[in-house]
């Protein structure tokens, strides 16, 4: 169940930012202490991670 919420919340914070990523796959792995976490901090932390996926990309 826990699980499932860490999925459903990541699911959705993907979705609002799909238009604004590029195409290709993207994987997202969430640690356990996800389970834990706000909402808001889990779009934080998205939000930093793939910052730093594209940036790499672009390199």
């Amino acid at each position: 169940m826990t699980r499932n919420r860490v999925k459903r919340r990541l699911r959705a914070i993907a979705h609002e930012r799909l238009t604004h990523m590029p195409p290709g796959i993207y994987v997202v792995r969430a640690l356990p202490q996800s389970a834990r976490s706000e909402f808001i901090y889990l779009e934080r932390d998205f939000d930093v991670a793939l910052s730093r996926v594209l940036s790499e990309d672009s390199q």
